[in-house]
C-alpha cells in the first residue's frame, strides 16, 4: 500500500506559495479561499506555466 503525504494552506495566497514552493500531485482547492479566491489561484498557476501535469 503507498502511503499519501498531505497539506494544507490557509488562504489562496499560502497556496500559491506552497505550490511555487513544493511539487504537487493533486491540489484540491475551495472557490471561495480568503485573500485569493480559487478560481483566480487557478488562473495565476495556469499563466505562469505552474500546473505542470496536474489536471484541471
Amino acid at each position: 500500500m503507498q502511503s499519501t503525504d498531505t497539506a494544507e494552506a490557509a488562504d489562496g495566497l499560502e497556496t500559491l506559495r506552497r505550490i511555487r514552493d513544493e511539487p504537487f500531485d493533486l491540489v484540491l482547492l475551495d472557490v471561495m479561499l480568503p485573500e485569493l479566491y480559487g478560481i483566480e489561484l487557478l488562473r495565476t498557476l495556469r499563466d505562469g506555466g505552474r500546473l505542470g501535469k496536474m489536471r484541471w
